[in-house]
Order: C-alpha cells, then structure tokens, then sequence
C-alpha cells in the first residue's frame, strides 16, 4: 500500500494524505513551507536564461584574448619590418643590408613558429581541460 503510494504520488498524482500527529506537526509544516520555498526557486531558476554569464575582465578566455590579439599586432609589425629591410637590400645590392635583411627574416620566422607552437600547446592544454570537467 506505501508502495503504491509513493509511485502514485511520483506519477503527478496527489498521494495519501497522513495524519500529522501534534509533536511532529510543527516540524512537518515547517519542512512543508521551506519545500515549497525550494521549489519556488527551483521553478524561477529553471525559467531564468541559462547561458553562460559574459566573460570579465579576468576570466582565461579574456586574458587569452587580449594576449593574442597582442601578439598578432606585434607580429604584424615585425613582418612590416622585415618587408623594408628585404626591400631596401634588394634596392642598393648591398651584401651588409642583405645580411641584416636575413637576419631579421631568420629572427621573424624563429618568432612566428615559437608563437605558432605555444598556441597550439595551450588550446591543446585547455582542450584537455575542458575534457577533465
């Protein structure tokens, strides 16, 4: 009989009613009231949006952002750089200009791939993360 009760009541359907005896009376209609409460909250939880809340200022993701955003400005530069010293050796024919224009591009393309490999570590780091939650 509890059995069919409690399934009946799980079911949606109201289940039996059982007395409340005096001493236990106040408790249960406390536990009462604070059950409804929960579920009250419950209710205009599960209505609120559930999208994550904005990223701040000092989240990873925004940390991560602006850092590489940072770098894609320097990098950007650098290779503005390296084009002048590439044109002017190639203009005057000089062999010093040359050299420095090499080195400038040896010491880009070192930058970039160091870049290039530290980025690819971290998402591959935060994708695994990401998987341990």
């Amino acid at each position: 009989m509890a059995v069919q009760g409690a399934a009946s009541g799980l079911a949606g359907k109201p289940g039996p009613q059982v007395p409340e005896s005096a001493a236990a009376g106040e408790g249960a209609a406390t536990f009462k009231v604070q059950l409804q409460v929960q579920q009250q909250q419950f209710r205009s939880g599960a209505q609120q949006d559930l999208a994550p809340q904005a990223v701040g200022k000092d989240s990873l993701a925004a940390a991560m952002a602006e850092r590489a955003a940072g770098l894609a400005g320097d990098v950007n530069r650098h290779q503005q750089y390296v084009s002048r010293m590439l044109e002017r050796a190639t203009a005057s024919g000089d062999s010093l200009h040359l050299m420095h224009a090499m080195l400038a591009l040896n010491d880009y393309q070192l930058r970039v791939q160091t870049i290039s490999k530290v980025v690819s570590r971290a998402g591959s780091s935060i994708d695994s993360l990401t998987k341990l939650q």
